[in-house]
């Protein structure tokens, strides 16, 4: 994937990313958010093009590790977004999930069906991911939360 340059279209894309009221970090000024993505890029730890690509595992890891719950769930919340839920629900489900600040029924309705079509192409390993993740969004008031417990098992 090319890296793109400061000015470039890509950038613009990430300040208008930015700028939306609903994909801005709690407490952090959109501008501030697009210089980061501009300095990360000039020091060539990512390239921002379609998607955002990190240079190396290690980096995409330092930069979630660092960062606070706020700004992943921001993350997530942004990704969960811009992800088109009709070619990838999965993964749509999947930072849905991880953008949820607590119980959330319909997320966890979402990932039973993704854990369904993870079975469904053998990725017992996802299917089990999905299911865990339901299970701690299920409020526990609910009895589905017992069967999604037992169905990852």
């Amino acid at each position: 994937m090319s890296g793109a340059s400061a000015g470039g279209s890509a950038f613009a894309s990430v300040g208008s990313l930015a700028g939306s009221p609903a994909c801005q970090p709690p407490g952090h000024d959109a501008m501030a958010v697009v210089s980061s993505w501009e300095v990360a890029a000039a020091d060539r730890l990512l390239t921002v093009a379609d998607r955002v690509t990190f240079r190396h595992p290690l980096v995409r890891s330092a930069v979630y590790q660092g960062a606070s719950a706020s700004d992943r769930r921001w993350a997530h919340q942004s990704l969960a977004g811009a992800t088109d839920p009709g070619t990838d629900p999965d993964r749509r489900a999947w930072h849905r999930a991880q953008a949820a600040a607590g119980p959330d029924e319909g997320i966890a309705v979402e990932l039973e069906r993704s854990a369904s079509r993870a079975q469904a192409r053998g990725g017992l390993a996802a299917a089990a991911a999905f299911l865990e993740r339901a299970a701690a969004l299920t409020p526990s008031w609910r009895a589905g939360r017992s069967a999604r417990w037992l169905r990852r098992r």
